[in-house]
């Protein structure tokens, strides 16, 4: 019986067993962009080089944007040396120049206070319920010289040496960050126009706005105001 096994399974006709069908390979999804903002890489688009528009979805939401540390230092010496630097200030940027939106309505409220003439001084904010705590936090020095440094340069550190140095430094940076949001905020408007003459006109403000952005970058504080 066994040899008759044998015999029938040489003679049976080989059939070899069915493919699985075969599958597609997995696309892999693309990680998260890293960046905040990516930038336009089509060098025939107007908005070639500058931030584009993040989607919607990872838009940051205006009111919970932490003060950045130029917006808090500028509405620190505002408040510190009071009158004049206020009025400098004002003179140069208003309250859509800040991103942050506490830090829009203190300097609004700072403006209000020298327009009515009121009293402008640390004290006054830190004894205000509604300011007291951030700008003590604002008001506390981080990083104090220690006395050793100081005897070494023969002089005592502070920390505004050149006030209006430092503020032109912070207004330095104020604007350009203003100017990049504004970059944003034309090119999403070119995407979104379907009108030629509208996205001749977005076009001309992104151009007007980078040029005015290289221009601010590239020139000393001092120069600019």
């Amino acid at each position: 019986i066994k040899e008759l096994k044998k015999v029938a399974a040489a003679e049976r006709p080989y059939k070899p067993r069915a493919e699985a069908p075969r599958r597609e390979p997995r696309e892999l999804e693309q990680p998260p962009m890293q960046d905040d903002i990516p930038y336009q890489n089509d060098p025939d688009d107007p908005g070639y080089g500058i931030p584009a528009p993040a989607p919607a979805a990872r838009r940051k939401d205006p009111a919970k944007v932490p003060a950045p540390s130029y917006e808090k230092e500028l509405i620190r010496l505002m408040i510190t040396h009071g009158y004049p630097i206020i009025e400098f200030v004002g003179s140069h940027v208003n309250a859509d120049h800040f991103e942050n939106d506490v830090m829009r309505i203190l300097f609004d409220d700072l403006i209000e206070r020298y327009s009515s003439h009121q009293p402008i001084a640390l004290d006054v904010y830190l004894t205000d319920d509604r300011w007291k705590s951030l700008v003590s936090d604002m008001a506390m020095e981080r990083h104090t010289p220690s006395a050793r440094h100081e005897e070494k340069l023969g002089k005592k550190l502070t920390r505004d040496g050149d006030t209006l140095k430092t503020v032109k430094g912070e207004l330095k940076a104020l604007k350009m960050h203003y100017l990049d949001r504004l970059k944003v905020r034309f090119k999403e408007n070119f995407d979104a126009a379907t009108d030629p003459a509208d996205r001749e006109s977005c076009s001309r403000l992104l151009t007007e706005v980078a040029k005015e952005r290289l221009r601010i970058e590239k020139t000393s504080a001092d120069h600019l105001f």
